[in-house]
């Protein structure tokens, strides 16, 4: 499956990014690196994983590094949640993201 990266970006709101598909070693990067640079410049980022299927040791270890730079992990279907959760890796439980929250 290909990965899909979705930006939301409001007046004064917090960025959203929307990531669907896999995320795994061949994305990781990308993903990261779109994320982080969103951080630096807004100081705010919720990451949705509503849309990810599954996520292989490159991407927990990601977004390891999202979460310890600030970043909102939220989305997340039960079984990603709890690896996740078991890495010691901050999750929203509940809703996706909305650009308005």
């Amino acid at each position: 499956m290909v990965l899909r990266i979705t930006r939301d970006v409001g007046s004064g709101r917090r960025v959203r990014l929307l990531i669907e598909g896999r995320l795994d070693a061949a994305f990781t990067p990308l993903v990261l690196g779109e994320a982080l640079a969103l951080l630096e410049r807004d100081g705010a980022l919720d990451v949705d994983l509503s849309g990810v299927a599954l996520v292989d040791r490159a991407g927990v270890e990601a977004l390891r590094d999202l979460d310890r730079a600030g970043a909102t992990i939220r989305g997340c279907s039960e079984p990603v949640a709890s690896i996740l959760e078991h890495e010691g890796i901050g999750v929203v439980r509940g809703a996706a993201a909305t650009n308005g929250s």
